[in-house]
């Protein structure tokens, strides 16, 4: 028998762990080839993604140019399908807003999606370029006065002389004009398929009240009769900041207002009054603060009795009449005046200006947005805001 000595002991020891160590460093080598395979593979799909979402993008903003090209693309009941190259986009609009109109694009690329979407501003319609706008007569009665209209003034009707000793004054008046130049209307705000009815109005300005954040609106349901003194407050409620004045009766004419001078209004305040009745806007030494505007919307009659020196800045509109009542006063309106059905100024001694304000139209009111376009002008063929989602 051959003794095994230690010396061969150790060489098979020896190749024993050179061996596991072998394949310890080629299951090393091995997990290092994958590890490289999979990021070079990843590395791959990111580019993929990356060109197919780039692609993705820049179809949808093609998309979006095609639309500006062609607006009436759209006017079908089926989207349509547009293809560019190895790419689709798919288009879609929503004029649920009627002052304005939102368009959003999808390209898609490989499955990957982009989405850009951008809207249009409706365009102001033929009433908001007017001073004075009426689908009626203009009726001037009284005795000595004169009345000034700077800018244009568009009637349904005729302008009348019925009083003593008066004489008006326009740059630019235009009797037997269409409705659809000189009065508004309110969209079918509460889907019954009839426009302008008294529910309309009152889910509109519902929905305008919701809107604004609730530090900027006063709501209130009742049919009395409420005194807003500006810089005071109403129901208890702080007027300041405010941008919205809602008073919501149950019927036509009731939730009237009376707006009393006081003291003066807030600097900067843009506020809107609207009420399902009258508004009485009373102005004896009248004056608004800096840059403030105060703008009425009433469902019913305008009243605005003025006295000694006045002077009123803002947007106003009355879906019926407007009555200007106006005693050895000078007064001065900036500002654009809608009566839907008819304007009576009466002056006793006094001098009233009605001046164009272009500012109705670069900075809506707020409570009209919505009276804007509604596809009766349509929309802007540039757009006004832009993003991807």
């Amino acid at each position: 028998m051959k003794t095994q000595t230690r010396k061969d002991r150790n060489t098979k020891n020896d190749k024993g762990v050179i061996l596991i160590a072998s394949c310890v460093f080629l299951v090393v080598l091995l997990m290092l080839a994958a590890g490289f395979t999979l990021l070079s593979t990843n590395e791959l799909n990111s580019a993929r993604r990356y060109r197919d979402s780039t692609a993705a993008f820049w179809a949808a903003e093609a998309g979006i140019n095609q639309f500006i090209r062609n607006p009436q693309m759209l006017d079908g009941n089926a989207p349509p399908a547009i293809t560019i190259g190895d790419y689709s986009v798919s288009l879609v609009k929503d004029d649920s807003d009627s002052s304005l109109r939102v368009v959003t694009a999808t390209g898609t690329a490989n499955g990957v999606q982009r989405k850009v979407q951008v809207e249009f501003p409706a365009i102001p319609p033929d009433v908001f370029n007017n001073t004075m706008s009426t689908g009626g007569d203009i009726d001037l009665d009284g005795n000595t006065g004169l009345m000034q209209v700077h800018g244009k003034a568009r009637l349904g009707g005729t302008y009348n002389d019925l009083g003593k000793n008066l004489h008006a004054e326009f740059d630019d008046k235009v009797e037997g004009v269409s409705s659809s130049l000189t009065t508004l209307t309110f969209p079918d705000a509460n889907g019954n398929g009839t426009a302008d009815e008294f529910n309309d109005f009152v889910e509109f300005y519902r929905d305008v009240a919701a809107s604004y954040s609730e530090d900027e609106v006063v709501y209130i349901r009742g049919n009395g009769t409420y005194t807003i003194t500006p810089n005071d407050s109403l129901e208890g409620e702080s007027l300041s900041n405010k941008r919205i004045i809602f008073i919501e009766g149950d019927a036509p004419g009731h939730g009237n207002v009376n707006v009393v001078f006081g003291t003066t209004w807030e600097n900067n305040q843009d506020m809107t009054i609207i009420s399902t009745g009258s508004v009485n806007y009373i102005q004896p030494l009248e004056s608004p603060s800096n840059n403030s505007r105060l703008s009425v919307v009433a469902w019913t009659q305008y009243y605005e009795p003025a006295a000694l020196v006045s002077a009123h800045d803002g947007l106003t509109y009355a879906h019926d009449n407007a009555y200007l009542r106006d005693v050895l006063d000078i007064s001065v309106t900036h500002g654009s005046l809608i009566a839907n059905n008819y304007i009576y100024v009466k002056e006793t001694v006094a001098w009233k200006t009605f001046n164009y304000d272009s500012a109705i139209i670069t900075n809506i009111p707020p409570g009209f947005a919505g009276l804007v376009g509604g596809g009766g002008s349509g929309y802007s063929a540039t757009p006004s805001a832009w993003r991807e989602i």
